[in-house]
């Protein structure tokens, strides 16, 4: 990621879940919508078609509100799918609002078995 102020690409996070960006070069920082890693993540083998195999729910901050949790889902080691009717039009990988990690990874695995 590069700085907006100076365009260095030493940037660095304090910790990996930390919205405040860092550049050194200027001393400055800036906040950014997601952190670096998911918050959490889930993975699970489905042996039913269509899409048999792994799947992963992957955790992340809410777009709209950040003390809430919204999932994106993966299928084997692609990159996540964008929902057909996505609750963020401005990030279609992320579905849903919840209030723990839990019943977002809970929403996740429905949404993975509503095709079965």
């Amino acid at each position: 990621m590069k700085c907006p102020n100076c365009g260095s690409n030493d940037t660095y996070r304090k910790g990996k879940h930390d919205l405040v960006v860092w550049c050194d070069r200027r001393r400055y920082h800036w906040e950014v919508n997601q952190p670096a890693h998911t918050i959490q993540q889930f993975s699970l083998h489905k042996n039913k078609e269509p899409l048999r195999g792994y799947h992963h729910v992957d955790i992340w901050l809410c777009p709209e509100d950040k003390t809430k949790y919204s999932f994106a889902l993966r299928y084997q080691n692609s990159l996540p799918y964008k929902f057909s009717n996505p609750d963020y039009p401005k990030d279609p990988f992320l579905k849903g609002k919840f209030d723990n990690p839990q019943l977002a990874i809970n929403a996740g695995i429905e949404e993975i078995y509503k095709d079965s």
